[in-house]
């Protein structure tokens, strides 16, 4: 039983202290940067003309978002842990934003008119 309660207190604890030291705020505005490049890029294939859907009913903006989510979450764990540095998120959102660019351009080729 203590193995699943003390995983679970310390991540509790971690975040209350991201809370008090602003981690929380530098956490939401990574994020948003994030989520504004990934809106951009589908605004920007959709006025392109390229096709969203895929043939299995999955919607590229969607796995574009997924991609997002999952290369947001190793950034987020060390500004709460203040591994990262508030100085080293804008690095981290070009990287970021590189990767998604890749993936966007990729996605949406394979599906243009």
């Amino acid at each position: 039983m203590e193995r699943a309660i003390k995983p679970s207190v310390s991540t509790c604890v971690s975040r209350l202290a991201a809370m008090d030291n602003g981690t929380s705020i530098q956490i939401s505005r990574l994020r948003e940067e994030v989520y504004g490049i990934v809106n951009a890029l589908v605004e920007k294939n959709m006025k392109a003309g390229t096709i969203v859907h895929r043939s299995n009913g999955k919607d590229s903006a969607q796995s574009l978002k997924r991609l997002a989510n999952k290369l947001l979450h190793d950034p987020t764990m060390k500004l709460r842990n203040e591994i990262l540095s508030n100085n080293e998120v804008g690095v981290v959102v070009a990287r970021i934003e590189r990767q998604l660019r890749e993936a966007s351009s990729d996605n949406w080729s394979n599906y243009q008119h």
